[in-house]
């Protein structure tokens, strides 16, 4: 379990999708990487932690996607699921 960390979908031009992911307290100093996207059943989007940002600051990224079929899944490299 990540605390605090969670993700939001938004639209954005031409019915594209943005999914906005904020990581919680615990990732701070981390930055986050898009390791890859998959649209074959579901959209499932695997995110790389890695060492690198401010002690201060909430990791967070935009990604923009084509289409989210659902069940929208996001998680680390490392297995660790963001709901």
């Amino acid at each position: 379990y990540m605390g605090e960390s969670y993700y939001e979908i938004s639209m954005i031009s031409e019915g594209r999708k943005q999914v906005a992911l904020v990581l919680g307290g615990a990732y701070s100093g981390k930055e986050v990487e898009i390791e890859n996207v998959s649209h074959w059943d579901s959209t499932d989007i695997t995110i790389n932690i890695v060492e690198g940002g401010s002690e201060d600051k909430t990791p967070y990224i935009w990604i923009g996607v084509d289409e989210i079929k659902d069940p929208l899944k996001i998680q680390t490299t490392d297995g660790v699921i963001i709901e």
